[in-house]
């Protein structure tokens, strides 16, 4: 089976975009993100907005197994996403490592850029 990163629309409504192995019968899906199109209330722009679609931290394993009845529709995504989805899967999956090159930098929670929501 060969690897490919892809969009899952699942029955329930979520959407995920995933590294997908695809079989007869079901998906074979690692690293899934939840993505979703949402708006900014100021200047009514769209932007993509991400989260972990289960926590990484506190789960042994990055692949889950879907039947394939239970996904609406596997589709590609664009060729330029690739990279992105890659550096956001390597911060939601790889959040230890993350966490203790933070503790040894000297900068303020104000210095620090939030990619995915504001401080508070």
């Amino acid at each position: 089976m060969e690897e490919s990163i892809k969009l899952l629309k699942l029955k329930f409504g979520e959407d995920i975009v995933c590294f997908l192995k695809e079989s007869d019968t079901h998906y074979t899906i690692r690293r899934p993100i939840s993505v979703f199109m949402d708006t900014d209330m100021e200047s009514g722009r769209q932007f993509l907005n991400v989260r972990e679609w289960f926590p990484p931290l506190i789960v042994v394993q990055e692949e889950v197994i879907i039947p394939k009845n239970e996904v609406l529709f596997a589709v590609d995504v664009k060729e330029e996403f690739h990279s992105e989805f890659v550096t956001l899967s390597d911060m939601f999956f790889n959040m230890k490592q993350v966490k203790k090159k933070e503790k040894k930098s000297t900068e303020s929670a104000n210095d620090k850029v939030v990619p995915f929501g504001k401080l508070h």
